[in-house]
């Protein structure tokens, strides 16, 4: 297995596993924002992906096993909002690793590979947001050194 820099050849392929999150996210949240009446197109997956692997403010690292892209982790560059002394922040934006290859430390490895990224462009600060009932992503990010700092709340109208 590999962990290396999204290549533009990858990127159908990863398209397609990002398909595989909202679908986890759908199955083992149930939140109101991953139900669908149509299942999200691969075409929008590899346009979304394409965007940010044009845009120099965002790294993505893909796990490779063989010619299979098994894990996928995106970081950017955003500024802070409001802008107070920091004027950015690193945002870990998604992740996700399909469930044969969790508990290998790829997560980890991907992580510090972004926190490399950040770093290098002086930012001070990583955020992420994980959905409350995402009990596995909470306690990745928890095992990881993340701290609730922030709670997000909704209201439906």
């Amino acid at each position: 297995m590999d962990i290396i820099l999204l290549s533009e050849v990858d990127i159908p392929e990863t398209a397609k596993l990002y398909l595989e999150l909202i679908h986890f996210l759908k199955e083992t949240t149930h939140d109101p924002y991953y139900q669908f009446d149509q299942p999200p197109l691969i075409d929008n997956m590899i346009s979304y992906l394409t965007d940010d692997y044009k845009n120099p403010q965002t790294r993505i690292y893909i796990v490779k096993d063989d010619n299979a892209i098994v894990g996928i982790a995106v970081g950017r560059i955003i500024p802070c909002q409001p802008p107070f002394k920091e004027k950015r922040i690193g945002l870990l934006a998604e992740a996700y690793i399909q469930p044969a290859y969790r508990g290998k430390g790829l997560m980890k490895k991907m992580e510090a590979m972004l926190l490399e990224f950040f770093k290098q462009n002086n930012v001070s600060y990583v955020e992420l947001m994980v959905l409350s009932s995402n009990e596995l992503g909470k306690k990745t990010w928890t095992a990881l050194g993340y701290q609730t700092f922030r709670e997000y709340m909704r209201k439906k109208l």
